[in-house]
Order: structure tokens, then C-alpha cells, then sequence
């Protein structure tokens, strides 16, 4: 998730953390540094994993219809 113009980058991101982000990030200013992503091969691999499990989704909905 790009939060800013700034290049900060979250990593392993829940639903919990989105108001905290919110709260922080957008309205403080602070990046939020417990979710910061700092290793691309890490963030690389993370965004990876959501794409296929997101294909795997979609394509189940599909199925299903």
C-alpha cells in the first residue's frame, strides 16, 4: 500500500491497522514503523503471495457462479 507521495511502503497490512494508519499516518504525518517495509525481496514476495491468492478468489467466485 502506498500511503503518501512519500515512498513509504506497508507490509502485512490487517484490517485492525487501518485506522491506526489512518489516524497516524494520514492525519499525524508519522508513518506507522511496526508496518513499514524496508526489504524489497520481502515486499516482493508479499505482494506475490496477495496476487495469487487474490487470483485464487476471483477464480473460486467464478466457479461458484
Amino acid at each position: 500500500m502506498n500511503a503518501s507521495t512519500a515512498p513509504v511502503w506497508y507490509s502485512k497490512v490487517r484490517a485492525e491497522d487501518v485506522a491506526e494508519i489512518v489516524r497516524e499516518h494520514f492525519g499525524e504525518g508519522k508513518p506507522l514503523a511496526r508496518l513499514l517495509s524496508g526489504d524489497e525481496s520481502e515486499l516482493r514476495a508479499e505482494i506475490l503471495e496477495n496476487k495469487h491468492r487474490d487470483l485464487a478468489h476471483l477464480a473460486a467466485q467464478r466457479a461458484g457462479k
